[in-house]
């Protein structure tokens, strides 16, 4: 019986197994063996931000050099994403990255159509949540076995960095306006390893493991542990995001909702960890 979950080969090397304590225990003792950890589980996390960064019009931001880099990748690894939203049109953008090494997975409800110029890869990764917690039909709960987000807290994430322009854009009548994400030229990389608020160490670290190889240039991350974190070593998030830095790509994730005050989380020297802020409105 095969008790493996992922290997991870192409931008690292290591493997996930369904092992007994006494077996987890030997492995570590192995000299070629630079950690064994118990996988668990990470949380998810998510406004005015782009005038403290100096783009609060679309004007502002076609001043910007950023707005010439539109073969920026970014990889977001998150609960998916809704490609038929506007914020993900392809339109005025370019050919896709000849750099650019990754798939567009389809399965239900997602088919290569939905890639495009925007869009321009999707993978997602269930085996080690389904491993550990049963099948995903079993939960009762809308799911989508693919990269289309049944949530929403993906689609949200991957606006907020790389929306396309959205004219018009409007809530139930209110706050009339142009939406974008902060680099609405930049591709992006959807890598789905989260269902239903649970994202697992091992799945993500498969999405690290693709992600890296694909060529994406950034990584967005808007989950993680619950605080105190673990040791960098038994912490899928800082070894994932150690091999991307040593790649050259800027990891961003968030400093986490919750916690005493002080408290933040991802905070492994290759992370840009970003950490939430007052604003300056009433909700």
């Amino acid at each position: 019986m095969d008790v493996t979950i992922h290997h991870y080969t192409k931008s690292f090397r290591g493997f996930s197994a369904m092992l007994t304590p006494d077996q987890a225990r030997t492995l570590a003792e192995s000299d070629s063996v630079a950690s064994v950890f118990e996988s668990g589980v990470y949380k998810i996390h998510t406004t005015q931000s782009w005038n403290f960064l100096r783009l609060d019009s679309a004007q502002q931001y076609n001043q910007l050099p950023l707005d010439t880099k539109s073969d920026v990748i970014v990889g977001v690894i998150d609960t998916g994403i809704w490609p038929e939203s506007k914020s993900f049109s392809d339109i005025s953008l370019g050919p896709v990255p000849t750099k650019f090494k990754g798939q567009c997975e389809t399965g239900e409800m997602f088919t290569l159509a939905n890639c495009n110029r925007k869009i321009i890869g999707a993978r997602f990764y269930s085996k080690a949540f389904e491993a550990q917690n049963g099948p995903l039909g079993s939960f009762n709960r809308t799911f989508f076995r693919s990269p289309r987000d049944g949530d929403g807290h993906g689609t949200h994430t991957a606006s907020t960095v790389a929306g396309s322009l959205v004219s018009d854009a409007k809530l139930l009548g209110s706050a009339n306006g142009t939406a974008r994400g902060g680099a609405p030229s930049a591709r992006l990389a959807i890598y789905k390893a989260c269902w239903f608020g649970i994202r697992n160490f091992a799945d993500v670290l498969s999405a690290f493991d693709d992600a890296i190889s694909d060529g994406v240039d950034v990584l967005s991350l808007s989950f993680g542990p619950n605080a105190p974190q673990a040791g960098y070593f038994q912490d899928s998030m800082s070894i994932g995001t150690f091999h991307a830095f040593q790649k050259g790509i800027v990891v961003s994730a968030s400093a986490g909702n919750d916690g005493f005050p002080g408290t933040a989380i991802n905070v492994a020297p290759c992370i840009l960890t970003v950490a939430a802020s007052t604003i300056n409105r009433e909700l």
